[in-house]
Parts: C-alpha cells; sequence; structure tokens
C-alpha cells in the first residue's frame, strides 16, 4: 500500500485498490438494493392502487351521504397508504395518505373544506403514484 502512494505525486491523494474495490462492491450493493425495491414495488403496486381506490370510494361516499362506515375503511386505506409509500421511497406519499388518515379519524363531523381537500389529496396520491410506476423513475 505504501509503495502505491509513494508514486503520487504530493499534494494528491488518488484512492487506493482497495478503496476502488470498496467503491464498486457499495455501488454494486446500492444497484442490488434499486433493483430489489423496483421488483418488490410491481409486485405490490396493485395492492397500493386497490388502496387508493379504496380511499378515492371513501371520500366519494362521504361527499354523496355524508359520516359513516366509509370514513374508519378509508382512514384504514390511508393509513396502509403511508406505510407503503414510505417503504418504497415516497415521503410525499406518506405525508399526503397521514394527513387524510388523520382528517377521516377526527373525531367531528368532515366539512366541505375537509373533503375538498381529502380529494386534492388522493389525487396528489394518484399522480405520485402514477409517477413512481413509470419505467426508471425511483
Amino acid at each position: 500500500m505504501n509503495e502505491q502512494r509513494a508514486s503520487v505525486p504530493s499534494g494528491r491523494s488518488d484512492l487506493t485498490e482497495a478503496d476502488k474495490r470498496a467503491s464498486l462492491e457499495q455501488a454494486d450493493a446500492q444497484k442490488k438494493l434499486h433493483d430489489l425495491l423496483a421488483t418488490m414495488w410491481e409486485q405490490r403496486k396493485g395492492a397500493v392502487l386497490d388502496r387508493l381506490h379504496v380511499l378515492e370510494d371513501s371520500i366519494s361516499s362521504l361527499s354523496e351521504s355524508g359520516d359513516g362506515d366509509c370514513r374508519a375503511v378509508g382512514a384504514d386505506a390511508a393509513h396502509k397508504l403511508a406505510g407503503i409509500l414510505g417503504t418504497f421511497g415516497l415521503p410525499r406519499g406518506t405525508d399526503l395518505a397521514r394527513e387524510a388518515e388523520v382528517t377521516l379519524e377526527k373525531e367531528s363531523p368532515l366539512t366541505t373544506e375537509d373533503i375538498d381537500r381529502l380529494r386534492f389529496l388522493a389525487r396528489e396520491l394518484g399522480l405520485l403514484i402514477a409517477q413512481r410506476s413509470l419505467p426508471g423513475a425511483r
């Protein structure tokens, strides 16, 4: 190792062969992780979309018939979305889904503004999920 560094002009710090090898191994491990997450996303994307549809249906039911069981069903779907989206590197999706969950779980009746916000959150979640589903997207 000292022999390799001895030939480097002073003031320069080149990577040793061990450093280069470690860097390549780290890059390879990161690629494998990325590929694994992409495969897992493809396997779970259907379930994610199902949960989004449950949330959207719950919001539609709320706007048509008011409160009811659809709040609990929607809150459960939002809760599950929050968890899985974070797992797949979509922290904004987690934040949006959590906001929907909290809104649906509040004790007071939902206002028109609440329902409008829930619709917005569901639209944004749909866009994030669609964007994540594009080839090469992370």
